[in-house]
């Protein structure tokens, strides 16, 4: 599963970066250091907070990427990839000051984050900078509705609560039990994935049989 997210990000960067060649100069440059040419991909993932967890598998995952593709070609030129990174505490109060930190930083491309809400909250500022975001686990369907900058690669909650529904309901050992724990699962994922998940109903207990008394005893 490490390898797949990998080899998935990898391919994201590369297709991305590709179409960051046909924008402005301003957001390729030089390393100062060593001269090189640099291209800038922001990670805007969360380092603390209550899913810092979570965003450094997903840092972990780009690192990766980042390692086996260190460079790429942009308009017959080869540029160095640099990850830029800003940690949005797994808070929206947060998220716009963290991706106002990439935009200073004059990022081509921005992936992120781990968790819709602060993906949602910095989205305007990623819009107004003309800086396109790809988000890598963030599945609430607002993240990218109605807008036409930021992109996902995972699929959506709606999606989740439908498939945990399909499997509570075939589960022949404890239907109730697993319904219990999609519900869960889905609730805690977004309220937009919950309604596609209904608990079966319980099975009825069978009436128990009345056993006559007799009026009177036998003769």
């Amino acid at each position: 599963m490490k390898k797949f997210l990998a080899m998935m990000l990898a391919l994201v960067m590369a297709l991305s970066l590709v179409a960051c060649g046909e924008q402005g100069d301003s957001q390729k440059g030089d390393d100062s250091a060593s001269g090189d040419k640099v291209v800038k991909i922001g990670v805007f993932e969360p380092a603390s907070g209550d899913s810092g967890a979570g965003g450094k598998k997903e840092m972990l995952g780009m690192q990766y990427a980042n390692q086996e593709t260190p460079t790429v070609e942009i308009g017959g030129e080869t540029y160095k990839v640099e990850l830029v990174y800003s940690d949005n505490g797994s808070d929206s109060a947060k998220a716009v000051s963290a991706a106002s930190k990439l935009v200073n930083e004059k990022v081509s491309l921005v992936l992120g984050s781990y968790g819709s809400g602060v993906s949602i909250a910095a989205s305007d500022t990623f819009k107004q900078a003309g800086i396109p975001a790809i988000g890598v686990t963030c599945t609430n369907p607002n993240v990218t509705a109605g807008n036409s900058h930021y992109f996902r690669i995972c699929f959506l909650d709606p999606f989740q609560g439908t498939v945990l529904a399909n499997y509570a309901s075939s589960e022949p050992r404890r239907p109730t039990a697993s319904a219990r724990t999609a519900t869960s699962m889905t609730r805690a994922w977004s309220p937009s994935s919950s309604r596609h998940l209904r608990r079966p109903a319980a099975p009825s207990s069978p009436t128990p049989s009345r056993r006559t008394t007799p009026t009177s005893a036998p003769t």
